[in-house]
């Protein structure tokens, strides 16, 4: 396996790791990378799209912004020469996510700047979790790539690690993990405490 394959396990991670310790829930799906680069981590993020402006609302967008920036944080902590086309689409989200704030674009550049910094800070401060969980996920064994997976992947085979196994790796780092369902569309941040305050 090419260390630009293996490093997108690391991208994967890095989100769930950062959605994770923020308080945010994941999906029972959990982690997935196909044999060619391309992954996708379950976790509950802020869509763009919803322009409620309430102070819950910024908070979760910047709590999003931090697990997608996160992700290519820890890619690049892995691998530094890796490819950058995968980060696209998290980029594309961040920006949209920024829009919504009604910054101006000096306020959108320096706020993006301040995010990106405490993502990498995150990244540090967790990557002996991280390392560990990406291992992990890449000594899976290999399963069919399902028809719901041809969204993200590619080919026929993926590793995977379902969410009830990614709480019980968590657990053992003493970090709470909570699965919900994939049919919940909104959800109140405000009940869970965060293991990692990513925005003090």
């Amino acid at each position: 396996m090419s260390k630009q394959t293996e490093s997108a396990a690391y991208h994967e991670v890095g989100h769930m790791t950062a959605a994770i310790v923020q308080g945010m829930p994941i999906r029972a799906t959990g982690l997935h990378v196909d044999l060619y680069g391309n992954g996708c981590a379950d976790y509950f993020e802020r869509s763009a799209g919803d322009l409620s402006l309430a102070e819950l609302d910024h908070r979760e967008r910047k709590l999003t912004i931090i697990a997608l920036y996160a992700a290519h944080m820890a890619q690049l902590k892995f691998y530094p020469e890796c490819q950058q086309n995968g980060w696209r689409n998290d980029l594309e989200k961040i920006n949209g996510l920024t829009r919504e704030m009604h910054f101006s674009d000096e306020q959108a550049q320096k706020a993006q700047e301040e995010w990106r910094h405490r993502a990498e800070k995150l990244v540090d401060d967790h990557w002996p979790i991280i390392e560990e969980l990406a291992k992990t996920l890449l000594a899976k064994t290999c399963t069919p790539i399902l028809p719901e997976d041809t969204k993200w992947g590619i080919g026929p085979l993926k590793r995977h690690m379902p969410g009830p196994q990614i709480v019980e790796f968590f657990a053992k780092h003493n970090i709470r993990a909570k699965i919900i369902g994939d049919d919940v569309r909104d959800y109140d941040s405000t009940q869970d405490v965060p293991h990692y305050d990513s925005l003090g």
